[in-house]
């Protein structure tokens, strides 16, 4: 059983990786996520920074063909990120959204998390992510709206 400080730290890197890559600007491998992490009191042991950031690149690639599923299909469980830190919920799809709000009259991006149970296909998970975007004033119907899946966290 991994130690409570193991756990932490890999929880850590898991959030805190894909963020500084995302961004922070010149991070464009481990080791520069982990310097720039020490700089901006973010502090994770290298092996963890490293971990996270070998699974953030295999996640890239496999979030793209999974964006090309049929509407119908499930995500396969391979190409799930096991996690260790506690979602609340066994499947946590994160799905990027951007469509007009004709409110404030500008294209609006934004991520949401869709949280279950149980898997889902991915009409399933876009039909979800389109129900919080609608509920957030973005014009859903409309052929600019969005969606895209950004990673699939599973917990054990």
């Amino acid at each position: 059983m991994a130690s409570i400080y193991a756990e932490e730290m890999r929880a850590r890197a898991e959030q805190w990786v894909p963020a500084a890559y995302a961004r922070a600007e010149g991070v464009t491998s481990a080791d520069k996520a982990y310097q720039w992490m020490r700089t901006h009191d973010m502090y994770v042991p290298r092996q963890y920074v490293r971990e996270a950031w070998a699974q953030s690149v295999r996640n890239q690639s496999t979030m793209d063909v999974a964006n090309r599923l049929p509407w119908n299909e499930l995500v396969p469980s391979k190409w799930m990120e096991e996690t260790s830190f506690e979602y609340g919920r066994k499947y946590n799809y994160i799905v990027e959204t951007e469509g007009f709000d004709p409110a404030q009259g500008e294209t609006r991006k934004q991520t949401v998390t869709i949280v279950s149970d149980e898997s889902l296909t991915m009409g399933e998970v876009f039909a979800r992510a389109a129900d919080a975007a609608f509920q957030y004033g973005v014009a859903t119907a409309l052929p600019s709206f969005s969606t895209t899946l950004v990673n699939v966290k599973f917990r054990g």
